[in-house]
């Protein structure tokens, strides 16, 4: 009887802790409008490989003076892994994406660089599966273009 105990423990002690550790990465909705997080979220395996995919996707960098807007959404999602982005305008490891929707005009990123400087890139890929993962409709706000 105890050896079985044993043997159960083991197997339960041994199982991938990994697979449950990606749910504690929590999501943040900002409303610019409000100046306030309107959703705290969990993030996902389909999350995470999205954000991977804008970031292996950047277009170039965001060019505008003042690159925070003043009005639409900001979601900040935690990565579960430092990916490394090495292209033209940056080689850094980002741990952190925020991914900025302003009304009127395209999604773009910022990201933070080894030395915790802010940057923005465009980029491409589509937005509306990532707003579908996180179960947030823009689609009452219609200023917002989606890629």
């Amino acid at each position: 009887m105890l050896k079985k105990m044993v043997i159960i423990l083991v197997l339960i002690l041994s199982f991938p802790i990994e697979a449950f550790s990606i749910e504690t990465i929590n999501i943040e909705i900002f409303n610019v409008d409000n100046g306030s997080v309107i959703i705290n979220t969990c993030s996902n395996v389909s999350i995470q490989n999205q954000v991977k995919t804008y970031l292996k996707k950047i277009t170039g960098v965001y060019a505008k003076l003042n690159p925070v807007p003043d009005d639409g959404y900001m979601i900040k999602i935690p990565l579960e892994y430092p990916l490394e982005i090495k292209n033209q305008w940056v080689h850094s490891f980002v741990d952190e994406v925020v991914i900025i929707l302003p009304k009127g005009e395209s999604p773009y990123l910022l990201i933070f660089d080894n030395k915790d400087n802010p940057l923005f890139f465009t980029f491409k890929g589509n937005i509306n599966k990532l707003l579908e993962s996180l179960n947030f409709d823009i689609s009452s706000n219609k200023d917002i273009f989606i890629n």
